[in-house]
């Protein structure tokens, strides 16, 4: 192999390799997203009980 064809091969992986990288990324913020989403709604959910509870408690 000639140094021009390795170099002509390099080229054509680059954009293989960066779509892949895109990919990856999208899919980790999407997990990194959906993570975060859920440990929020579960913190508002501990929240919303807590203040039926203190509801409650208050009409007694």
């Amino acid at each position: 192999m000639t140094s021009i064809n390795v170099f002509g091969i390099f080229l054509t992986l680059i954009p293989i390799i960066l779509s892949i990288a895109a990919i990856i990324f999208i899919i980790w913020f999407a997990l990194t997203l959906i993570k975060t989403l859920q440990e929020k709604n579960r913190i508002l959910s501990e929240i919303s009980n807590e203040l039926k509870k203190t509801n409650h408690q208050d009409k007694l």
